[in-house]
């Protein structure tokens, strides 16, 4: 018999949630529970602890009531490897269907808020929400059909891995579903990933923490193998809080980490962020000039160029997140480079701005002394690069434009960012920013210090604010190695030329953005607006380009950028 039979739909009542069997007294604060209570509030205690749900109940709470179509709910399990202890595999799976259960994967189409989802949750009830050849059809089937119609895909999770029970037909499950989410990523069709306790093993290493957006629920241990195999197997003692959700959102795994009670209103938000793209208006694309610098109130030129340095570097000055929520309320933040770890050096995530999804990343330097130290003073380790770079890559598959704010003295110059490879992640950056095929605004917002600044800086309009500034250098840095004397920095900042109204004079730059009376730091709100209206009157141009014609010309720009100063005007860009 064939292990995929005919597709049905078979429609969920949705709205209140169905009552589950909860223990007397709550494990995580000993408090006696009220069922009813405890539905009302999604099963989560008020101490904050999130009890484990079936799918039965995952489905209304994600689901617009009365709108969930079940697919696929009639194909079975079938015990290959006749498989016998320490019971009959056969006889375990039908006692799970004569509980009600229906498989370790459910999966169907739905609204949420209004908007149409597949949806396919976990149930860790049956077989330890294993990996199987039945759960493994089902996600691919959904995951192949939200593709071809490209509506979003929304994953919840709950496994303890593949199924042993199948054997090695159920390790190529993991191999089946990844290549389905490949077909997702393909289509540029949005896909969302809840972590739930427990998310283990092949589910964790196929498709869970593939997502678009992986969100996890406090407290929930995600990972690959457990820790008590772990132990077994290499008698080390693990850290407090190993494979926690707060764990892997520090070490870049997840985006977030959520409440449940949250979990509906953030989705639905999602949704709208990912929904479409505005058809950009028509009009010329005019190549960037010197005579380009934007006009208006000035807000007194500094009487000397280090006075400008202090400005840059003023610790009330505006940072990225300052500009981020004035630019788009909306902002919803992404953490992690999926690799080994979240920069908080650097801040990025989508958010609406002027009816269009963007994705905006920024350095942050922090206000306070214990912020500054925990996100190094906007100095980036390689994780941030990489990350920065996921982002983009992100923004690119959705035809999101980019806005980049740079603010940093430079990148972090440690021992751990040298043996974790600074020098090859701001390298691969510089390099990875001109393949993304979607518009890149850059500004400097105060301070762009060397390579580092530029591993966030190719884009194919740059922009300053008036009292920032941009060098191959700190002032500090270039007496340091020319005059082995750092006392003479302001000697050396006026020899750089690092200020705005400079660096647009040799063509590095588009355009100086005036700040308002006092400096940036006088008036957020003005400075944002103006930053705001620069960005946006940058924007409209490169977003009538076609992707090679926008490539080419970021590949121009840099590559001609010295030509506006050189006496050599064969070796200059092409002016249309």
């Amino acid at each position: 018999m064939s292990i995929v039979e005919r597709e049905h739909g078979v429609a969920i009542a949705g709205g209140e949630l169905p009552l589950i069997l909860l223990p007397t007294n709550c494990p995580g604060c000993g408090i006696a529970l009220e069922r009813e209570k405890m539905r009302a509030q999604n099963y989560v205690c008020d101490c904050g602890h999130h009890f484990r749900l079936g799918a039965d109940v995952w489905i209304p709470i994600v689901a617009d009531e009365g709108t969930f179509q079940e697919r696929w709910a009639d194909v079975r399990s079938h015990d290959l490897l006749k498989w016998i202890v320490p019971k009959r595999y056969e006889a375990v799976v039908d006692e799970l269907l004569a509980e009600g259960l229906n498989e370790s994967v459910r999966t169907g189409t739905c609204t949420l808020d209004g908007r149409a989802i597949w949806l396919a949750a976990f149930d860790f009830g049956f077989v330890g929400g294993t990996l199987s050849i039945v759960a493994g059809e089902r996600l691919a089937r959904g995951m192949e059909q939200a593709a071809s119609t490209h509506t979003p895909y929304v994953l919840v999770t709950a496994s303890g891995g593949a199924r042993m029970q199948e054997g090695v037909l159920a390790l190529m499950q993991m191999a089946k579903v990844n290549a389905a989410v490949g077909a997702l990523h393909a289509a540029g069709v949005p896909f969302f990933s809840v972590l739930t306790d427990p998310t283990f093993g092949g589910t964790a290493a196929s498709l869970a923490l593939l997502a678009d957006i992986n969100i996890a629920e406090p407290n929930a241990a995600i990972g690959f193998t457990g820790p008590r195999v772990i132990k077994q197997a290499t008698y080390a003692d693990l850290p407090p809080g190993f494979q926690s959700a707060d764990f892997q959102l520090a070490h870049g795994q997840v985006d977030m980490v959520v409440p449940r009670t949250e979990l509906r209103p953030l989705l639905a938000h999602l949704l709208e962020l990912y929904s479409s793209v505005p058809t950009p208006k028509s009009g010329d694309y005019s190549h960037p000039t010197k005579s380009s610098i934007s006009r208006g109130p000035r807000s007194g030129t500094p009487v000397s160029v280090w006075e400008i340095v202090e400005l840059a570097r003023h610790p009330e000055r505006p940072y990225a997140l300052d500009y981020i929520r004035r630019l788009a309320p909306d902002f919803v933040e992404l953490h992690g480079d999926r690799l080994s770890a979240d920069d908080p050096a650097i801040v990025g995530g989508a958010g609406s701005w002027h009816g269009r999804t963007t994705m905006f990343i920024g350095h942050q330097k922090g206000r306070t002394l214990k912020e500054r130290v925990a996100r190094n003073w906007g100095m980036m380790h390689p994780e941030g690069y990489r990350k920065a770079i996921r982002l983009a890559k992100h923004a690119a598959k959705f035809g999101f434009p980019i806005v980049s704010l740079i603010d940093t003295p430079g990148a972090y110059p440690g021992a751990g960012a040298e043996e974790r490879g600074i020098a090859s992640a701001i390298a691969i950056a510089i390099m990875e920013w001109f393949r993304i095929p979607v518009p890149i605004l850059a500004a400097v917002i105060g301070e762009g210090g060397s390579g580092g600044a530029l591993g966030m800086g190719v884009a194919d309009r740059v922009l300053m604010l008036e009292n920032s500034i941009y060098s191959v250098a700190s002032p500090e840095a270039a007496a340091s190695i020319v005059w082995r004397d750092n006392t003479r920095k302001v000697e050396a900042a006026e020899q750089l030329q690092i200020t705005s109204r400079e660096i647009h004079a040799m063509g590095v730059v588009e355009e100086v953005i005036p700040e308002p009376k006092g400096s940036a730091r006088a008036d957020y709100d003005g400075a944002a607006r103006a930053l705001d209206e620069a960005l946006q009157r940058n924007l409209q141009p490169l977003l009538v380009l076609p992707t090679e014609e926008l490539l080419q010309r970021r590949y121009d720009r840099f590559r001609y950028i010295d030509s506006l100063v050189r006496a050599e005007p064969q070796f200059g860009p092409k002016i249309d």
